[in-house]
């Protein structure tokens, strides 16, 4: 130590400060593009810019349009609906960019209800919310005809008039990679330049010690992107919110990675196009916002998740989510039981053998393709 100091006494001065200005270069450059060290979140707010200011408020809509496209298939929310009560702390503020947020749907519509009532219930906006019909029945699902107790069922009034939503009616079913390529499609054809997709049977709920609502943390990380990547920008393919149990798509970025492999139709798909973005060096985000709850099984209400009427306080409400997301991976070794589906001994049902042999031919083109069967595409 005495012979740094003595060093550093000799040194002129005139070295020491160039120096100084290298190692801070370093570090600015180690810090800003090393997304898998820390969130977004830290990586934008130690370097604030006054244009990107600016570039974000040109984000602002005050509100945005409520989502809609005039074609056949699509069922818009009814304008006039009043949604369930949501806490005052938690409603999105009137001047915000648009937030297209898409769940398809495939089974059970208890659970898609109660994910889209806690969206909305953590203040993403209903008329943001697009529910696709990916059941293969959605002309029978408009016209009323599907009865209750099929695992297909979905209720359009139901969406539109209750919860405000609007619903897309698909005319055939597709296989998970098929829909990711479809929404590409709608966005570009659209206009749309990011948008969001999310499972239908996950539960969300803010942390209150990140954010008021689980929205405004979606509004914190559009901030933040908008702060740190110009419009257009193809740097950063994914937002992660709990891996893609949420995902914030960058569709310009599609351009540079290409479609999704439809030859690794359901599982796997994601570990390949995630992996094609890595070797692309796009930039991909997690975002600690809220919290998850992947669940296999129904509240008596979704209006639970807005006013708690059957628990004493959010905290019971939590544990009663927790129990419910601990049972699923039980019921995952039951033939799909979770999802309400039962194979048809007859035809190909989509929860039987049919869909089983897709699955393992989409894992072996895998392991041919990338010669692993982990999920981890080689980087070259």
């Amino acid at each position: 130590m005495a012979s740094v100091r003595l060093i550093l006494r000799r040194a002129p001065l005139v070295l020491i400060v160039p120096i100084l200005l290298i190692c801070l270069a370093l570090w600015f450059i180690l810090s800003s593009t090393s997304p898998d060290d820390d969130s977004i979140t830290s990586l934008l707010s130690d370097f604030p810019e006054k244009n990107n200011l600016r570039a974000w408020k040109s984000q602002l809509q005050c509100p945005p349009p409520p989502l809609r496209w005039d074609e056949k298939g699509f069922y818009p929310a009814d304008s006039n609906v009043k949604t369930l009560e949501i806490a005052p702390g938690k409603i999105a503020p009137l001047c915000r960019p648009s937030t297209p947020l898409f769940i398809a749907f495939g089974s059970k519509c208890c659970l898609l209800e109660q994910t889209i009532a806690s969206y909305i219930a953590e203040g993403w906006p209903c008329s943001q919310i697009v529910v696709v019909d990916n059941t293969g029945h959605a002309l029978e699902n408009a016209a009323g005809s599907v009865q209750d107790s099929e695992h297909y069922h979905l209720n359009y009034t139901r969406m539109q008039k209750n919860y405000g939503v609007s619903v897309f009616g698909l005319p055939i079913r597709l296989t998970f990679a098929q829909y990711q390529n479809w929404l590409l499609h709608l966005a570009k054809r659209e206009g749309i330049d990011d948008f969001y997709w999310s499972h239908q049977d996950i539960i969300v709920r803010s942390d209150p010690n990140l954010f008021p609502s689980f929205f405004h943390g979606i509004l914190a990380e559009k901030e933040q992107l908008a702060s740190r990547f110009s419009k257009g920008s193809k740097e950063w393919a994914f937002g992660f919110f709990s891996y893609d149990w949420l995902a914030h798509v960058n569709v310009r970025a599609a351009e540079v990675v290409g479609q999704w492999d439809q030859w690794i139709p359901y599982y796997h798909s994601d570990c390949d196009y995630y992996g094609r973005a890595r070797r692309k060096e796009l930039l991909m985000f997690d975002f600690p916002i809220g919290r998850f709850f992947d669940v296999g099984s129904c509240l008596t209400s979704p209006q639970a998740l807005f006013a708690q009427a059957q628990f004493d306080n959010a905290f019971e409400l939590d544990d009663v989510l927790q129990q419910m997301h601990g049972t699923k991976a039980d019921e995952r070794n039951h033939g799909g039981s979770w999802q309400g589906r039962t194979a048809d001994k007859d035809v190909s049902d989509d929860s039987g053998p049919g869909f089983e042999y897709q699955i393992d031919a989409g894992r072996k083109w895998f392991k041919k393709k990338w010669g692993t069967w982990q999920c981890n595409v080689p980087r070259q």
